[in-house]
């Protein structure tokens, strides 16, 4: 449930930033965007296991495949998110942040990220939404 909140609280951002700052949507849409593709690749080429695959342990969170744990994109994509609405609009920002810290915590206690998995995701989630907030 909280990854669809994130899936939606950023459609929101971008729309509101648009008919307000055409420029500040701009960037709010292409530093997370690039920081993804980033992630992404790099996931790929360092393929961490997952603690589910290191462990005996069948995870709480339903995840198919194995692999690219480092760092956790959907941990990045809330940060990022939380982080454009921060710079956007405090409170909803701070909001986001304890709830995007809260979905850390579960993808870790879920079975399928590693602690250093998901404060890698936030820190360069972080990251992105700075780039995005200095950029416009």
């Amino acid at each position: 449930m909280l990854t669809a909140l994130f899936y939606a609280a950023y459609p929101v951002l971008i729309v509101w930033a648009a008919l307000v700052e055409p420029a500040q949507a701009a960037a709010y849409l292409v530093a997370p965007g690039v920081g993804f593709v980033a992630v992404t690749l790099f996931r790929h080429a360092f393929d961490a296991p997952r603690p589910y695959e290191r462990w005996d342990i069948a995870p709480l969170v339903a995840r198919d495949g194995a692999g690219r744990s480092f760092p956790s994109r959907h941990v990045f994509s809330a940060f990022a998110i939380a982080s454009c609405w921060a710079s956007w609009y405090a409170p909803a920002g701070a909001a986001l942040l304890a709830l995007a810290t809260a979905l850390a915590a579960c993808r870790v206690l879920g079975g399928v990220h590693y602690p250093r998995d998901v404060v890698a995701g936030a820190l360069c989630g972080l990251l992105c939404g700075l780039i995005a907030a200095l950029v416009a």
